[in-house]
C-alpha cells in the first residue's frame, strides 16, 4: 500500500491471515515461527534505543503504538 493510500482506508481492511471459513491454513504455523524468531533475537541480542535520550511519544490503542517510530540498536551477547 502507498503511504498515501494509507490514510483512505478504512480500518482493519489489512487481514493477512484472513478469517472465518477461508482462515488460511498455515496461520499457526507463521505465528509460532515469528514467536521463535522473536525468542532468538531476545536471547542472542541486547536490544536498546539508539538513542537513549530520545522522547518516546507513546498512543495507546489495542497494543501501545509509538507515533513517531524509533531507531534501535542490536549488539550481539558474548
Amino acid at each position: 500500500f502507498a503511504q498515501t493510500q494509507k490514510e483512505h482506508l478504512p480500518p482493519y481492511v489489512y487481514m493477512p491471515f484472513s478469517g472465518g471459513p477461508h482462515i488460511c491454513i498455515g496461520r499457526n504455523y507463521a505465528l509460532l515461527i515469528m514467536k521463535m524468531l522473536t525468542v532468538q533475537i531476545l536471547c542472542n541480542f541486547e536490544v536498546n534505543l539508539r538513542d537513549p535520550h530520545e522522547e518516546l511519544v507513546l498512543q495507546s490503542q489495542m497494543v501501545l503504538k509509538s507515533l513517531h517510530g524509533f531507531n534501535l540498536m542490536f549488539r550481539q551477547r558474548v
